[in-house]
């Protein structure tokens, strides 16, 4: 199965999410309890847009975009939601780089720590973004401050897992930069925090 991805005033942020939901982007599968995804999820990432300039007002409005209707098809008012495209993904420069252990932007127990003038709320966020009718995506394993190094093995993944559900995301992009590239490893992390809730996973290093 594969994953959408890709990457503001509505009127033309409108036609620059569409084109952007249509990428092609790389292999999901599902924690808790199923092995693929379902079908091939659609919908948008930061990074091929903004790059690392990504912020909690800016991924909001992007929300809002998705979800909005001003826009006819067939003289319906029609949201890319509406056909299909229902995530949103975040991806790197979240992160409180160089605030953690060894200058990793971890805690000792494996908590994220994040860039707060970025993203001063990520619950709320996601709540926000859960009202609109979309999931919400986050990414790991980040490739601008890379962790490779600077933590126990097992350390980061450990914590990234019990963040996901805690802060209200449905999915996450697993990158190659960092320490914890074992996918299959991972997704068993997940499920023992998830309650059975399914967390879309993606796949973007080269480990199983």
């Amino acid at each position: 199965t594969w994953v959408g991805t890709a990457g503001g005033s509505t009127t033309v942020m409108w036609h620059l999410l569409l084109a952007a939901a249509l990428a092609v982007g790389v292999p999901a599968s599902l924690a808790g309890g199923a092995a693929a995804a379902d079908g091939p999820p659609r919908g948008w990432r930061s990074w091929n847009q903004m790059g690392p300039n990504i912020n909690q007002t800016q991924h909001e409005a992007i929300a809002r975009a998705l979800a909005d209707r001003s826009r006819l098809v067939d003289g319906k008012p029609t949201s890319l939601l509406d056909l299909g495209y229902d995530r949103i993904g975040m991806d790197d420069n979240w992160q409180a780089c160089g605030t953690g252990v060894n200058g990793s932007f971890h805690a000792a127990d494996g908590t994220p720590l994040w860039n707060t003038t970025r993203f001063p709320d990520v619950r709320a966020m996601n709540a926000r973004i859960h009202q609109l009718g979309l999931k919400s995506d986050w990414y790991i394993n980040n490739c601008i401050c890379p962790e490779t190094g600077k933590l126990p093995p097992g350390v980061a993944d450990a914590g990234n897992a019990k963040a996901l559900p805690m802060l209200g995301f449905d999915g996450v992009k697993i990158d190659g930069c960092g320490p914890d590239r074992n996918v299959t490893r991972f997704a068993q992390l997940v499920d023992a925090v998830s309650g059975g809730r399914h967390i879309m996973i993606e796949d973007c290093n080269d480990d199983p």
